[in-house]
């Protein structure tokens, strides 16, 4: 490896990364069931709503790998720039879908805390450019 450390489970994680904002919430409480859920990465190219319009297959897929009958889902545009378009296609897909969007724009001046954005999604689609 590269000196860094494996991945371990959350309340596994070496000294070195106690102050994490999962760590955080993980002693508030707030996520101790979410870490018990089996994760996944989904890593494709040129495919999905941004794609092709029409065909949602791939959305609907990842959508039942979450087990939740309407996930949360997080939308990141940056390699694009937050292009308008990419998200106002996303935003459409979203009509078609057991989704509760949002979008997290990076290029917008927008400074959300990532942390309580982000560990809160069933879903975190980050979109190509």
């Amino acid at each position: 490896m590269n000196g860094r450390t494996a991945l371990t489970p959350i309340d596994r994680r070496p000294s070195s990364c106690q102050d994490s904002a999962a760590d955080l919430l993980w002693r508030k409480g707030t996520i101790v069931s979410e870490a018990k859920r089996e994760r996944h990465i989904v890593a494709v190219g040129g495919a999905g709503f941004s794609a092709e319009t029409g065909n949602l297959a791939l959305e609907r897929y990842v959508s039942r790998l979450t087990g939740k009958e309407r996930a949360r889902v997080c939308f990141i545009p940056t390699a694009s720039g937050d292009s308008q378009g990419y998200i106002d296609r996303f935003v459409a897909a979203c009509e078609h879908l057991p989704w509760e969007g949002s979008v997290l724009s990076l290029f917008r001046g927008e400074t959300p805390d990532l942390a309580s954005v982000v560990l809160t999604q069933d879903i975190i689609y980050v979109g190509g450019g």
